[in-house]
């Protein structure tokens, strides 16, 4: 994804809200679909200021090797797997 997609979220958002009352159920589908996607990025971008400020305030943090992040992303994802 690049930022050229980002753009046309609004627009799409718009044209979504101009069809709804032709096509409520399918707008509807889309909508909320959109909302959630919208929700989790914003979420995962708070996250990533969350750790950029820690490794910036916290210059005695080390650097995790790979093996480590990679399992604790198959211990997250599993988790929310679990959880949903």
């Amino acid at each position: 994804m690049n930022m050229d997609e980002l753009e046309k979220l609004p627009s799409l958002l718009e044209k979504l809200n101009e069809l709804e009352e032709q096509f409520p159920n399918v707008v509807a589908i889309w909508k909320s679909y959109m909302n959630k996607k919208i929700e989790k990025l914003v979420d995962d971008i708070n996250q990533c200021e969350n750790v950029i400020n820690e490794l910036e305030t916290n210059g005695d943090i080390i650097d995790v090797d790979l093996n480590t992040i990679t399992l604790l992303s198959i211990i997250f994802q599993s988790n929310n797997a679990i959880n949903n």
